[in-house]
Order: C-alpha cells, then structure tokens, then sequence
C-alpha cells in the first residue's frame, strides 16, 4: 500500500457504488478482517472479488486512506 495522501492516489477506473445486504455475521468478519489487515472494507471486498475470479486492476486496489487518517 502506498503512504501518499488519499488526493494523490487514483484508482485506474470510474468508481460506483454498491449496496449489498449480507448476513450481520458476514459483515462482522469482513470489519474483523478490515482491522486486522489494517485496510479498508473496500479493499477487503476487492481482493475477495479478485481471490473468486472477478479481474481487478492491481492500481484500484488502493485503500481510500480513511482508516488510517482515524488512527492518526
């Protein structure tokens, strides 16, 4: 992951959103998941996604650099 600032990264596509309902036990372990690898849901999701098949670009799999201004 790169230390330059969430305004100096940019994914290689357009980004959308998506909205998903999924078992509350799921999104624990995703969040769990999240903190532990100290990265975004976002970033979770996407691996998770590539892991199964679905091609990502390597550059979209950058953190969006929230989680790590709350730590500051």
């Amino acid at each position: 992951m790169s230390s330059a600032p969430p305004s100096s990264v940019r994914p290689a596509a357009k980004l959308v959103k998506l909205s998903v309902e999924v078992p509350d036990y799921v999104m624990k372990k995703l969040k769990q998941r999240a903190l532990d690898e100290e990265r975004s849901l976002r970033a979770v999701v996407l691996r998770a996604l590539h892991q199964s098949g679905i091609e990502v670009a390597e550059q979209d799999f950058i953190d969006d650099g929230r989680r790590k201004e709350r730590q500051a």
